[in-house]
């Protein structure tokens, strides 16, 4: 959270071929980031899948652009340094790389590694690092939060599926996510 805090100028990276839990991860993040005064770049080499763009109504995903300098790049839900695609080659100019993620394969890539392999989802580990960093969950964060934890628990049905997400999607829920 203090590295995070630290930064001004952050870029929040996924893996290619991005799913909801990596979307929401993102958005939710970056939503979070850009409310507390960080200005925030999110990139995907591939693009918004269509049915999560009312995620992003700001459209503040885009594809990666060589010649930025970033303070911190956070890498969410990547399990390799490879997965994050032309991504991984537009954040070399950084200070610092944070890599937060729920996949047991994952390379620890990070400067910092977050990684729980029993969280069924990163979506849950960035609404802890919200919880945690006190800042505010707000309808758009919740949506793109839920999102990130129903994609990966397969609407909460597959065995992954812990007690701690249905708390967590019922605390987003009261936050205003739109089911």
């Amino acid at each position: 959270v203090q590295t995070i805090r630290d930064s001004d100028n952050l870029c929040i990276v996924g893996h290619i071929r991005p799913d909801g839990d990596c979307i929401g991860s993102q958005l939710g993040l970056a939503y979070a980031l850009k409310n507390a005064g960080k200005k925030v770049t999110v990139w995907n080499e591939d693009p918004m899948p269509r049915k999560l763009a009312f995620l992003d109504p700001d459209r503040l995903l885009s594809t990666p652009k060589q010649g930025k300098k970033f303070d911190c790049a956070i890498a969410t839900d990547c399990a390799s340094y490879e997965r994050l695609g032309k991504a991984g080659d537009c954040i070399k100019d950084r200070q610092i790389l944070i890599n937060i993620d729920h996949h047991a394969s994952n390379t620890r890539f990070g400067d910092i590694n977050w990684v729980m392999p029993r969280a069924p989802s990163t979506g849950e580990l960035i609404y802890q690092l919200l919880r945690q960093a006190r800042w505010p969950i707000t309808p758009p964060i919740a949506d793109a939060l839920f999102t990130a934890v129903s994609t990966d628990t397969g609407s909460f049905q597959y065995p992954t599926t812990r007690p701690t997400s249905y708390h967590v999607a019922g605390e987003l829920v009261k936050r205003g996510a739109d089911l």
